[in-house]
């Protein structure tokens, strides 16, 4: 019986979601909300996150999901940098910041692994197509 994949079983999105979520929460506030610039990159960079992740899983060739989840990596680094902007502003404090580089630290670990899964998979259709 074959199983139904979906994007949202992946827990590189269920955890870029989270940290979506949580970020949501902060930018709404006072302080940051009136920040135009800072507050639309950080909501845009963390969308992003999930939409890459989301679209690399919906490719249907190997070497066009790896684009996707290596773009949602770079987007993790990016969105570090900004929250030390935020930090620096203090709409976050710094418990809240170690928080969020906590969490930006463990979807760079699971984007990761979705990337060398990937590879694996397409290592082993490599040694397929010369085996016949």
């Amino acid at each position: 019986m074959s199983t139904l994949f979906l994007f949202e079983n992946i827990k590189a999105w269920q955890r870029a979601r989270v940290l979506n979520d949580r970020l949501h929460r902060v930018l709404i506030q006072e302080k940051p909300y009136r920040d135009f610039m800072l507050r639309d990159q950080v909501n845009d960079t963390a969308g992003s996150l999930m939409d890459d992740i989301a679209i690399g899983f919906g490719e249907m060739e190997l070497p066009d999901r790896s684009v996707y989840l290596e773009r949602a990596f770079g987007g993790t680094a990016e969105l570090h940098s900004q929250l030390y902007r935020m930090l620096d502003r203090a709409y976050i404090s710094g418990y809240d910041f170690n928080l969020y580089k906590s969490l930006i630290r463990e979807l760079q670990t699971l984007i990761r692994q979705e990337l060398e899964t990937l590879e694996q998979a397409d290592q082993q259709r490599v040694f397929f197509r010369l085996a016949n």
